[in-house]
C-alpha cells in the first residue's frame, strides 16, 4: 500500500500544471489534447542506473522466459528467478538483496500468497508485486492481495506494460529517499 501511494504521488508530481482559474482560453476538449502531456514522464534508464534487482518467482517455464524479455531485459536490470515460493525463500535466506519481488500466485510448495506473507513477516524492504491470471474478486486473488502485495497486476500485455512503469517509478522513489 505504501508503494502504491508513492507511485500515485510520483505520477501526480510529474503531471502537467493545471490551467489557472483566471485563464481566458477555455480548457480544450479531452479528445483535442496532446495525449503525451497527460502522462507522467518516466525515466526508463533509472532502474538500470541504480542497479535495480528483481526476484521473479513463477512456476511456469513460459512466464519465466517471456516476462523478463518484456520487462527486466527491456529495462536492462538484473533479476533472479525461482520456480516456486520455496526456491524464492531460499534465495532470500542466502542473503541476496532485491528491490522488487514479482510473484505468481498459483505455485507449488509455497504459493505467491504464502511467499508475500513470508517476505512481509521477515521485514524485507522491497516492493512486492503480484502477477496473476486469477480473476479479479475470486477468493484466491483476494487472499493473494491481502498477503502483503503492494500491487497486483494481470498476467497479460497491460499488466506487463504496467510492471515496467511500476519498476521505473519505484526506482525514482528509491532515488528520492537517498
Amino acid at each position: 500500500a505504501d508503494t502504491a501511494a508513492a507511485v500515485t504521488a510520483a505520477a501526480a508530481a510529474t503531471e502537467p500544471a493545471a490551467r489557472s482559474p483566471d485563464s481566458t482560453s477555455p480548457e480544450p476538449a479531452r479528445d483535442d489534447r496532446d495525449v503525451s502531456t497527460d502522462q507522467p514522464t518516466i525515466d526508463r534508464e533509472l532502474p538500470r542506473k541504480l542497479g535495480y534487482r528483481v526476484l521473479h518467482a513463477d512456476d511456469c517455464n513460459f512466464m519465466r522466459m517471456a516476462l523478463p524479455l518484456q520487462t527486466f531485459d527491456k529495462l536492462g536490470i538484473e533479476y533472479e528467478q525461482a520456480k516456486d515460493g520455496l526456491a524464492a525463500t531460499q534465495l532470500l535466506e542466502s542473503g541476496r538483496r532485491f528491490h522488487c519481488a514479482v510473484l505468481d500466485n498459483q505455485m507449488p510448495r509455497i504459493s505467491g500468497a504464502g511467499l508475500a506473507y513470508w517476505i512481509r513477516a521477515r521485514g524485507e524492504p522491497m516492493l512486492v508485486v503480484g502477477m496473476t491470471g486469477d480473476p479479479v474478486g475470486c477468493e484466491d486473488r483476494l487472499d493473494f492481495e491481502a498477503a502483503g502485495l503492494d500491487l497486483c497486476l494481470e498476467k497479460n500485455a497491460e499488466g506487463t506494460a504496467a510492471l515496467v512503469d511500476v519498476i521505473c517509478m519505484h526506482a525514482a522513489r528509491l532515488l528520492l529517499q537517498h
